[in-house]
């Protein structure tokens, strides 16, 4: 069981390190097409989502 905890802990640290990164980009100074920034947008929903469900 604490194999599966630890799994469970490493994925949801995998999935903060990705949200993060997508906010860096989404708020960075770069300026972003609206695909790009639609995208990341919908990223961010999908893993909060995914970060609710573990």
């Amino acid at each position: 069981m604490n194999r599966l905890k630890d799994v469970s802990r490493q994925f949801c640290s995998l999935l903060d390190t990705e949200l993060e990164q997508l906010i860096a980009v989404r708020n960075g100074p770069e300026m972003l097409s609206s695909e790009q920034a639609r995208e990341i947008d919908d990223a961010l929903r999908c893993l909060s989502i995914t970060r609710t469900k573990m």
